[in-house]
């Protein structure tokens, strides 16, 4: 469900995680679960959803792919709404789903979908597909080993799966659809391609959806935790998806006896070192580097990070944060100067330097003299088998904003024409300047550029290569350039100084 990646190169090991809906792999079978049997779950509430999809091609961002179908699974809930993961119908041109036991397919449409927790609701305007279902509760979370029902459609077969197995981790890792990390269960139930968006039951109530599954391992899926859905539900009730919200600093742990010693901390006292504080979250202010997190809204962090937290166990301190709502405010208590020092915080959604895949957003882009310029977000990454390392380090290494560099720029490739002669060879580096300028963002850059100074556009690039190229002969390239490779829109018109 990402786009096809470029040629050459091996797979690149930090994808380890696989989303359900894009896996073409054995299906399980129909089984009766340990803690009950099939018939005591409300299989009429189980739906099956095919999706007809166009992506973009962020190699040629003018331009879709060709449509394509997938398939994922969902849950009939209150109110005659369907919920599911939102890859299952990121891209959506059409949307049809069918219930078990009813062969009809019936023309459904999204009412909100939240990309960073992958959830969506669907709903069906013809009454008659929500005729005698039973909606599934949301229940609270099980023990750990608590036996659980996966419910779906995975390939291999047209009827509904069930399927059965242990709640085996909770903790929080990252989601496969946004990058993101947040609550997940981990579960020793099959679960294959299709199961996306599947119910994960217990005791008849929904604990979870079912989400990605770990590469190169056995029976070891993930789901979204009811806990999460219900902030989704939260985050609904304005008709704005926000998603969940940021704090806005990076925590180092504090396993060294020498570093808490360095800081003056007192015997016994844990927390995470603050060591950096990105501009324009809500920490800038707040927070400053070398302060150390002791407490968030009353819970001890930890040295390693970590709070403990009723009835999950230890979990990462950053989901203190993402289990609340944008505006919502946090207590923080930290150690500066030899003191404890009590902050309130107001809490924001703040894109990273290179924020995760923009789904459903039409690709930004530029073309100037056959440059194709593009705001670099993690979906970029996925049209190559071995991401490039220049990439992959701003991405996963140097994600911080700056307050002279608020988004990331990459050029994507070069359109060959006799302006840009020299430079075809050009691509996936990174934009650092442009007419003398740093490049805050993509927005800069298309300032930078509408109206250039001087007899050059003139831009620098990560690996220092330089592109100089006439403004005198730019507005004339540019047309020729669209023409010649079917660009119908560039979506930015450079005010260059046509050939005199």
């Amino acid at each position: 469900m990402l786009p096809h990646p470029r040629s050459g190169g091996a797979r690149h090991g930090l994808t380890v995680l696989a989303i359900l809906g894009c896996l073409a792999l054995s299906a399980c079978g129909v089984a009766t679960s340990r803690g009950g049997s099939a018939e005591q779950i409300a299989l009429d509430s189980i739906v099956k959803i095919v999706v007809g999809c166009s992506y973009p091609d962020l190699a040629s961002p003018w331009q879709k792919r060709p449509m394509d179908q997938v398939s994922g699974s969902g849950a009939i809930i209150a109110d005659h709404r369907i919920l599911t993961n939102a890859h299952v119908v990121v891209y959506a041109v059409d949307i049809q789903v069918s219930r078990h036991g009813d062969p009809e397919m019936y023309a459904a449409r999204v009412l909100s979908i939240d990309h960073e927790r992958d959830l969506a609701l669907l709903t069906v305007d013809d009454p008659a597909f929500f005729e005698h279902a039973t909606p599934l509760e949301l229940g609270p979370l099980p023990k750990l080993q608590s036996p659980v029902e996966v419910c779906g459609y995975p390939l291999g077969g047209k009827s509904l799966s069930v399927t059965e197995g242990v709640l085996s981790r909770i903790e929080t890792d990252l989601y496969s659809h946004s990058f993101r990390e947040n609550l997940l269960l981990q579960l020793d139930a099959p679960m294959n391609s299709g199961n996306s968006g599947g119910p994960v039951l217990s005791d008849g109530r929904l604990i979870g959806l079912a989400m990605q599954v770990l590469e190169e391992a056995e029976n070891i899926g993930y789901c979204i935790p009811s806990p999460v859905i219900e902030q989704f539900f939260q985050d609904c009730e304005d008709g704005v998806i926000s998603g969940p919200p940021s704090l806005g600093v990076l925590l180092q742990p504090m396993m060294s006896p020498a570093l808490r010693q360095a800081l003056h901390m007192s015997k016994g006292t844990s927390g995470g070192l603050v060591n950096w504080v990105l501009p324009g979250t809500p920490a800038e202010g707040a927070l400053e580097v070398d302060d150390v997190i002791l407490r968030i809204d009353g819970h001890d962090v930890a040295n390693d990070l970590t709070v403990d937290l009723k009835p999950y166990g230890r979990l990462d301190c950053g989901y203190l944060v993402t289990r609340k709502q944008v505006g919502d405010s946090m207590a923080v208590t930290v150690w500066r100067d030899g003191k404890r020092r009590e902050v309130q915080i107001g809490l924001e959604n703040v894109p990273d330097l290179v924020p995760g895949p923009q789904h459903d957003d039409r690709p930004e882009y530029l073309i100037c003299g056959g440059l194709v310029l593009a705001p670099f977000d993690i979906a970029y990454l996925f049209l190559f088998d071995e991401f490039p390392d220049n990439l992959a380090s701003a991405a996963f290494a140097y994600n911080e904003r700056t307050d002279d560099r608020r988004q990331a720029v990459v050029l994507v490739r070069v359109l060959p024409h006799p302006i840009n002669k020299g430079y075809h060879e050009l691509e996936d580096i990174l934009l650092t300047e442009a007419m003398g300028e740093r490049v805050r963002d993509f927005a800069h850059l298309k300032q930078l550029l509408d109206d250039p100074a001087g007899d050059w556009i003139d831009l620098r690039f990560d690996d220092h290569t330089r592109v100089m190229l006439p403004v005198s002969e730019l507005q004339h390239a540019n047309a020729e350039i669209m023409k010649r490779y079917n660009v119908h829109e560039a979506q930015v018109s450079l005010n260059a100084r046509s050939e005199e």
